[in-house]
């Protein structure tokens, strides 16, 4: 079996304009690549045909503040990407036998979802229960 290909997605947030040499990559927040209009775009640079980013043909690791981090889980979730952290699991009512395939690492300490927001938990819960991860 091969080794399955690792296509990173570099965007910076607010790259500085004295690098040298100045960055010529996506600008933006992470979970930007995950809203409804950038999806498309994002299948071709993978290789992926419309619709076909899902955790069946994509495992997704996002880095960055809080917010992004929050954001993407929220975008995701829809398209059936189940989060490795235990406690939004928990909350999002993931089997323990069901593969992780949505990782992070936040660049601020604290919470990357308010799981004691309930509506916007359950919302989560269902768009996650209905792209049948």
């Amino acid at each position: 079996m091969a080794a399955p290909e690792y296509v990173p997605q570099p965007k910076a947030d607010q790259p500085r304009s004295y690098e040298s040499p100045p960055w010529s990559g996506d600008v933006g927040r992470v979970e930007d690549y995950f809203a409804p209009d950038n999806l498309e775009d994002l299948e071709a640079r993978l290789g992926l045909a419309a619709g076909g980013l899902n955790p069946g043909a994509a495992v997704v690791f996002a880095c960055g503040l809080r917010g992004a981090i929050g954001g993407t889980i929220e975008r995701l979730v829809g398209r059936g990407f189940v989060p490795h952290h235990r406690r939004i699991r928990r909350a999002l009512e993931v089997a323990s036998d069901v593969p992780a395939s949505l990782y992070f690492e936040a660049y601020e300490p604290g919470p990357v979802l308010d799981l004691g927001a309930e509506e916007a938990v359950r919302a989560m819960r269902e768009r996650l229960r209905k792209a049948a991860y």
